[in-house]
């Protein structure tokens, strides 16, 4: 899995062209075990932040986690170790990876921490569980992007999401929702919008949260964007975009398509609902109709009846009717 890491030097960091598999947060130390720089994510432990990780040395960091001293030596000494670190219910994989510098006579050490599958697994569990009672909080289909947006902001740290619906080729493909400056620090904003709204692409999503650089040829985009489609077993709804600046894990990208798995199942499930209440509407002003004429000889009082319910039923804002008297009429 770690084996097709690419690493180059970069002012003194190292620059990752990380695998589809990517960790959830990365160190790199110097040969006397002080980080030197960290590459921030969601990690083990809540007071990991770059600014207080950096210059510190990481046998003081990892104090409160002896067992993984000594493999933190044996990383040290230029042997490839790992180790795990228990915190509450939840669990991580550290992967410590000696990596020798051009020009450096000492090599630097990488330090993943990847969460284990079992967490994982019961991670993206609690999510859907807390994804699903917050869509349940909806009233129309109208309310659930904005929510979806405010749970993948919440579990992912996403700063940018957009919401394609349609029904090609009698419905094109529109954007429905939008929350985030896609265009900010971008020139690619325009031509993200296009892409979004292609059918073909869409369609090559294939049921799967993918960077959307695989599928087309990005223009400086100043994050990475994913897409991943909304499919219900009727058919495709649309997509569900996001973006951060981070890359999302492969953990992270089973999360988001699950997440729209079961956001095109509430939008279909609302969106029916919507239907059938607007039918039974319609039905009810019919019969409203139908016994207007029936049951009264006031011409006025039918009329009434029949226009209040073409201005409510048809979303007009007024009508009328004419009428014309057979004895003033010539052919």
């Amino acid at each position: 899995m770690l084996s097709n890491i690419n690493l180059r030097v970069l002012s003194g960091a190292p620059d990752l062209a990380l695998p589809s598999t990517a960790p959830l947060m990365l160190w790199s130390l110097d040969q006397e075990g002080i980080i030197v720089w960290v590459n921030p994510g969601r990690d083990p432990d809540p007071a990991w932040t770059p600014s207080g990780l950096v210059g510190r040395s990481v046998f003081a960091v990892l104090e409160d986690h002896s067992e993984l001293l000594k493999e933190v030596c044996l990383a040290l000494s230029g042997t490839s170790a790992r180790g795990e670190i228990q915190r509450g219910d939840r669990s991580w994989i550290l992967e410590l990876i000696p990596i020798q510098i051009d020009g450096m006579d000492h090599h630097q050490v990488l330090c993943l921490f990847l969460e284990t599958s079992l967490q994982g697994r019961l991670w993206i569990q609690e999510s859907l569980t807390g994804a699903a009672a917050a869509l349940r909080k909806a009233q129309s289909h109208d309310e659930m992007p904005a929510l979806i947006t405010s749970q993948l902001q919440e579990l992912l740290g996403v700063e940018r999401t957009a919401i394609t619906l349609g029904e090609p080729p009698e419905i094109p493909y529109q954007i429905l929702f939008s929350w985030g400056d896609w265009e900010k620090g971008s020139k690619a904003g325009k031509t993200l919008a296009n892409h979004f709204i292609d059918p073909g692409l869409i369609n090559d999503l294939n049921g799967r949260c993918r960077p959307l650089s695989e599928l087309v040829n990005l223009k400086n985009p100043s994050h990475p964007v994913y897409g991943t489609a909304l499919t219900t077993h009727e058919g495709q709804l649309g997509a569900l975009w996001l973006s951060r600046p981070e890359p999302l894990s492969d953990l992270e990208c089973q999360l988001v398509q699950r997440v729209a798995e079961m956001s095109a199942s509430a939008l279909q499930r609302a969106r029916q609902h919507e239907i059938t209440s607007q039918r039974l509407e319609r039905l009810s002003a019919l019969h409203a109709i139908d016994q207007a004429i029936s049951g009264s000889f006031n011409l006025g009082l039918t009329l009434h009846i029949i226009l209040e319910q073409v201005v409510s039923q048809l979303g007009v804002d007024a009508a009328d009717v004419v009428l014309f008297d057979p004895c003033l009429l010539y052919t």
